[in-house]
């Protein structure tokens, strides 16, 4: 640290002339140290000389350190909505381990962070990825207890053919010579209810239209607030 000029046992300051020189490394493994300065802070017990510098970190090695595993663990995770639907302890077995290797990553980066009492934008970043798991997860155990098709596990209502499809079915029969007998009345059954979510379109909703679409607009949405930031 310089100072302005000496003169003997007083140390006279002048704001113009000071300055800071830090011989240390400035490439930190993590952080880079700039801008230094130095500020005249006026106080109870007299002048104090405070020094400022900013400490930013370094985005490319939260990107490879962070970003990229925790991106393909997500994958990872995705991936298991391709696998058969007879293969359920394949199914969760990845997906479990999957979200506690990243749950233990995100310990891991936590760690080195510093404490703060509001949120920061990494721990948004993870928190996304563990919820986006966890809803996977729960697909997969949901998908055992949804019918294979459509139409199964409904009530059975009995639905008699009116008299309008009887003189229908009895015209087409004198028409072609008889042959109503051949026809089949077992439609009289139909299945009521609401609409039947099966397992095979709770996979394809999940694979493409809520992981795709959510992680889209959650990627947006953070990229855009890291660039104001």
């Amino acid at each position: 640290m310089r100072f302005g000029r000496d003169l003997g046992n007083q140390l006279v300051v002048e704001d113009g002339d000071a300055e800071v020189q830090y011989l240390g490394a400035a490439i930190l493994p993590s952080h880079r140290l700039h801008n230094f300065t130095i500020k005249r802070v006026d106080g109870q017990q007299g002048i104090t000389l405070a020094v400022f510098f900013n400490l930013e970190r370094r985005p490319r090695v939260l990107v490879i350190k962070l970003f990229i595993p925790s991106l393909m663990l997500v994958s990872v995770g995705y991936v298991t909505l391709y696998i058969p639907r007879k293969l359920l302890q394949a199914r969760l077995i990845v997906s479990l381990t999957t979200k506690l290797v990243l749950y233990t990553l995100f310990n891991q980066a936590s760690s080195t962070l510093p404490i703060t009492a509001y949120i920061k934008l990494i721990d948004i970043w993870f928190f996304f990825c563990i919820c986006t798991l966890l809803s996977i997860i729960l697909v997969h155990v949901l998908v055992e207890h949804l019918p294979e098709e459509a139409g199964q596990g409904g009530k059975v209502v009995q639905i008699p053919p009116s008299a309008a499809a009887v003189r229908i079915v009895n015209a087409v029969g004198g028409a072609e010579g008889g042959k109503k007998d051949n026809l089949n009345f077992s439609l009289r059954t139909h299945r009521a209810g609401i609409w039947c979510l099966t397992a095979d379109r709770a996979l394809k909703i999940m694979r493409y239209c809520i992981v795709p679409i959510a992680t889209t607009i959650f990627l947006a949405f953070y990229w855009i607030a890291i660039m104001d930031n």
